[in-house]
């Protein structure tokens, strides 16, 4: 009983209960000597954790970098980017036409040259033996990082593999030892053939295209990078993860390599002996809408897309703006087929004529007379001839390439009829050609047209087209009246050849039938057979065409675009041609003549590999040789009386006129050659066309037609 009451709690002074036990441990006090130990104790820990965090301090203030590398290479981290290679671009032929090549940049790690276990003699000796590099310039680079915090100084960029294979090795034998330099990889793009077909192709950045091919099929061509990283697991593990990257796909073309570099060298041919403003060339197959070859001057170098010195001097550039530089650049960087609208001229009227002939308005044995003009809305409106062509066919009018004659033919055909045609034709539309900037060209609106624009649009003035505008449309009109969507590639293929993309023929719409077209090749045949196209002819091979000049504005007659548009041969059509010569500095500027040697210059060359035959196998092509020149109608006259009766001789044979003698025959050819030469005054008034139409050229009571052709 005692001893439980002595555990009762007992109430001390304030009140409050406690056991004996707290109260015996309250009444203890420490000794003197423990206060002591215990108060040099806590002096202690206090000074430790002074110096602690200064120490601390220290290291994040002088080495930071140091022991944060230490950290990582402990823990074998790893992030590492795997570049992705962007797709090639080749020919139909698989001829590589532009590729990415694996280029090494050499960089310097100066935090890693100045550490105290760096053999800073052996990665100078590293560089100077391995990659040829000056020793003192090295030592000035890291002498000048010293004392500053750098890890990556890069001090040559696109060293080839050869170049490094030395360095490498050395590397990967004692990467320990030369820790202060290492590679970094690079993909550059690479045109093995420089400027051919530049402004097809464009060219590319690091990462982009920039203009043609390369910008129009960026996102094929270009890849997905990779990435490998690597970090300390749970189970204190490295674990690494690859993600792989996925190149770029392969573009393939409808351009055939040997080809474009026959037309290519021909177009240079040209500009070193005359020089124009814009010579282009374009070949396409009419049967798919492939083209086949597109070329240009001036043309630029794709390794080297700012280089500007082929064009100007040294002076010029050095007073060129920034404005003016650039203007200069995409001047030469244009793709004249495609973004480039000008007035197509007599090339035109072969469509003017298969409008009519398709809607039955014409059939062919319709008579014109050309006096020299026509007038249309009190303006008179000229031709080639101002004394007249006289009585023509229909097929006569486009060969000798007669604006009187077209008017009255567009004036019977009807606004409706022409501008629906034009539609149809695709004028005044993009045609989808699978290249950027692509222009629409320029049309009238059908609700402004006058009888005045009819009159002018029926010869190809006061009205702007692109060349794909006008090859597209032509290949209709001669290939059985099939309109074919123009493109330049064929297909495309993944990095491991598997065909993602085949680029078929799209047909479009039909513009004409069989029967106008198979007219209209007739038609074209006699154009170079006999009128203003003479100088295309090859012996042995059906060709057929149409000639072209326009005047530009300001109607100064001084500046022309000139052409030819051909196809061969003429009875089943496998390539069709075209030339443009913009301000061709020749003797005859303002004819046809210039634009038919160079096209005839190249389809002499081409035809072995367009495999296209002879018609007549006994022929053989005159290579080399001067064109075929239009020749006169062969006619006999025969003797009449006074009263046109013809005269017969004593058996009762008609007398016929003595032939001409050898020295009037040379005569007359060449009085026939000079024609074809001065092509302004038998072609098409492309000439008389451009002064129909220019300010003061006018005899006119209405609006200037000029004006009213820009609408």
């Amino acid at each position: 009983m005692n001893n439980d009451r002595t555990r009762q709690p007992e109430e001390n002074k304030s009140g409050k209960k406690e056991y004996a036990f707290v109260q015996k441990i309250k009444t203890r006090k420490l000794r003197r000597k423990m206060k002591i130990k215990l108060l040099i104790v806590a002096v202690l820990v206090v000074i430790a954790l002074f110096l602690l965090v200064t120490v601390m301090v220290n290291i994040s203030r002088d080495s930071k970098d140091k022991y944060s590398k230490k950290v990582f290479d402990n823990l074998k981290y790893k992030n590492t980017t795997i570049l992705a290679k962007r797709g090639d671009i080749t020919d139909r032929t698989g001829t590589v036409l532009a590729y990415s090549q694996k280029v090494y940049n050499l960089i310097l790690d100066p935090n890693s040259y100045w550490q105290e276990k760096t053999d800073r003699e052996a990665n100078i000796d590293l560089l100077v033996n391995t990659l040829g590099l000056d020793r003192q310039e090295l030592l000035d680079i890291f002498n000048s990082y010293q004392n500053e915090n750098c890890a990556y100084k890069r001090i040559v960029r696109y060293l080839t593999y050869d170049q490094v294979t030395d360095y490498k090795a050395a590397k990967e034998a004692d990467s320990n030892k030369y820790t202060a330099s290492w590679l970094e990889e690079e993909y550059i793009r690479t045109y093995p053939y420089n400027s051919m077909l530049a402004s097809v192709l464009g060219y590319a950045t690091e990462s982009t295209g920039v203009i043609g091919i390369e910008n129009y099929y960026n996102s094929y061509l270009t890849g997905t990078n990779g990435r490998e990283y690597g970090y300390v697991g749970e189970d204190s593990d490295i674990e690494t993860t690859i993600k792989p990257a996925i190149n770029g796909d392969t573009v393939v073309l409808t351009i055939n390599n040997n080809i474009q570099r026959i037309v290519e060298n021909k177009i240079k041919e040209f500009n070193e002996a005359y020089g124009s403003k814009h010579t282009s060339v374009m070949i396409m197959d009419p049967n798919n809408g492939q083209v086949l070859s597109m070329a240009q001057y001036p043309t630029f170098d794709l390794n080297n897309p700012s280089d500007l010195s082929a064009y100007y001097t040294q002076e010029e550039l050095s007073q060129m703006d920034n404005d003016q530089t650039v203007d200069a650049l995409y001047d030469v960087w244009n793709n004249f087929c495609v973004s480039t609208i000008y007035e197509p001229g007599s090339v035109f009227k072969a469509f003017t004529i298969a409008s009519g002939i398709e809607e039955g308005i014409l059939d062919g044995t319709e008579e014109y007379y050309c006096d020299g003009h026509e007038v249309v809305m009190g303006t008179k409106i000229s031709c080639a001839h101002p004394e007249g062509h006289g009585l023509l066919t229909v097929s006569q009018a486009l060969e000798e390439s007669c604006n009187d004659a077209l008017m009255q033919m567009a004036a019977s055909i009807g606004k409706d009829i022409f501008y629906d045609y034009v539609s149809r034709f695709n004028f005044g539309a993009k045609t989808g050609v699978d290249l950027p900037a692509e222009e629409y060209g320029l049309v009238i609106r059908k609700d402004l047209v006058t009888d005045i624009d009819l009159a002018t649009n029926s010869f190809g003035q006061n009205l702007n087209v692109t060349m794909v505008q006008e090859m597209a449309a032509f290949c209709s009109l001669i290939n059985g009246g099939n309109y074919y969507q123009p493109h330049l590639v064929k297909e495309i293929k993944s990095a491991g050849g598997e065909v993602l993309v085949e680029n078929d023929s799209v047909l479009v719409r039909k513009t004409v039938s069989e029967e106008t077209s198979q007219t209209l090749r007739g038609y074209l045949k006699n154009v170079v057979d006999y009128g203003t196209g003479g100088y295309l002819k090859i012996a042995g091979y059906s060709v057929g065409g149409k000639t072209g000049a326009a005047e530009k504005q300001p109607r100064d007659k001084q500046h022309y675009v000139t052409s030819f548009i051909g196809f061969m041969p003429v009875e089943d059509p496998q390539v069709v041609f075209y030339v443009v010569l913009d301000e061709a500095q020749v003797e005859d500027f303002d004819t046809s003549r210039a634009a038919q040697e160079l096209a005839r210059d190249i389809m002499i060359d081409l035809i072995p590999y367009l495999e296209i035959y002879p018609v007549d196998e006994s022929y053989e092509i005159n290579v080399g040789g001067l064109p075929t020149q239009p020749q006169p109608e062969t006619t006999v006259e025969y003797v009449t009386d006074e009263n046109g009766e013809t005269v017969t001789d004593a058996e009762g044979n008609p007398e016929t006129v003595e032939p001409s003698t050898p020295e009037e025959i040379t005569e007359t050819t060449e009085a026939a050659a000079e024609t074809a030469e001065t092509e302004g005054t038998v072609e098409n008034t492309e000439t008389t066309e451009a002064e129909t139409v220019a300010d003061g050229a006018l005899e006119t009571s209405g609006e200037d037609v000029t004006e009213q052709g820009q609408q």
